[in-house]
């Protein structure tokens, strides 16, 4: 567990204030359940009252504390510190930070070790009718080619558990509208790998 909060501590942030979900939201879904078991979400849907739903949360969060005897949960301070800073940087419109697909990447696997970005507007030039100028719709449609990249020498230990030498992952962003992963099939497959890695009390 100890690698697996030495790539968690590359976010950087120092403090951190847990949002408050309405018990009406599905909680497997938030940002802070990423590193649910297929096992976890299973349980998690067979549950029906509000204080099992807040024990199987507190569960999910000691069942990943590395280190029961100090007092803070690093994992959990962590994580939320991550979903603090997403919801500060990833925010679409009216859409938190870290529910945009930027920010659930961002808490999954922190920042990036290199992030390209491309942008320009779509399709076709502006056309001349009569003396107005027209441009077409695209033209003022930017959208943003964004590659975050992961390798072993920013990310040892990250790497070790995925059994990768790099990772890249993209997204199209329309900038203040929404954004787009584009290797959710990738994603996927490596949150689970880090789902199970962050495990380190049986139950």
């Amino acid at each position: 567990m100890g690698a697996v909060i030495s790539w968690l501590a590359v976010a950087g942030v120092l403090c951190w204030t847990p949002a408050q979900p309405s018990n009406r939201e599905d909680w497997s879904g938030s940002a802070a359940a990423v590193f649910l078991t297929s096992d976890e979400r299973r349980a998690w849907k067979t549950l029906r009252a509000d204080d099992e739903r807040e024990r199987f949360k507190a569960e999910y969060w000691r069942r990943r504390d590395s280190n029961p005897q100090t007092p803070v949960n690093e994992f959990e301070a962590l994580i939320l510190a991550r979903i603090e800073a997403a919801d500060r940087q990833f925010a679409v419109a009216h859409t938190a930070g870290s529910r945009t697909q930027r920010g659930r990447v961002f808490v999954l696997l922190g920042p990036a070790a290199v992030e390209r970005i491309v942008s320009g507007p779509l399709e076709s030039a502006p056309r001349m009718e009569g003396s107005l100028v027209v441009l077409p719709r695209a033209a003022l449609d930017t959208r943003e080619w964004h590659v975050w990249v992961y390798d072993r020498e920013s990310h040892p230990d990250l790497m070790k558990m995925l059994g990768r030498r790099d990772l890249e992952l993209s997204f199209i962003v329309a900038p203040g509208r929404a954004d787009e992963l584009q290797s959710g099939g990738l994603l996927s497959r490596v949150r689970d790998t880090l789902a199970s890695a962050s495990v380190v009390l049986r139950q």
